[in-house]
């Protein structure tokens, strides 16, 4: 008999959880978000799991009237920093795209080579 095993809801929030901050890190998670990528309702979350709740609250950074932006080159060089390894990404998408290609063009040809001589003799 196969022993089958689900996620109890917490599990499933804390899976969703890790998954969505590691997606984006520095995005604002949502209750709405969360539920739905957890597969349970909001009512169930706000009842029984306040303190999941409430950290995502605290995830929030409050605005405050003292807090200094970051300054323009500081942000500038995080943002050459996020686009290079944007382009590295898109470059090694595009060698193995082209690999992949001539993969396939390899086994079509091959195929087609090999077609012939698999058809059976008339008599």
């Amino acid at each position: 008999m196969k022993k089958s095993y689900t996620l109890s809801v917490r599990e499933r929030v804390d899976a969703a959880l890790i998954l969505l901050r590691r997606d984006n890190p520095r995005a604002r998670i949502t209750v709405s978000e969360l539920c739905r990528i957890a597969g349970v309702s909001r009512a169930n979350l706000y009842t029984s799991h306040q303190d999941v709740v409430e950290s995502l609250r605290r995830e929030v950074p409050a605005a405050s009237p003292h807090a200094q932006p970051a300054s323009v080159p500081t942000v500038m060089k995080k943002l050459r920093e996020e686009l290079a390894a944007e382009v590295r990404k898109n470059r090694a998408l595009v060698y193995l795209l082209t690999e992949l290609r001539a993969e396939l063009q390899r086994k079509y040809a091959r195929r087609a080579h090999l077609a012939p001589m698999k058809r059976p003799r008339q008599r």
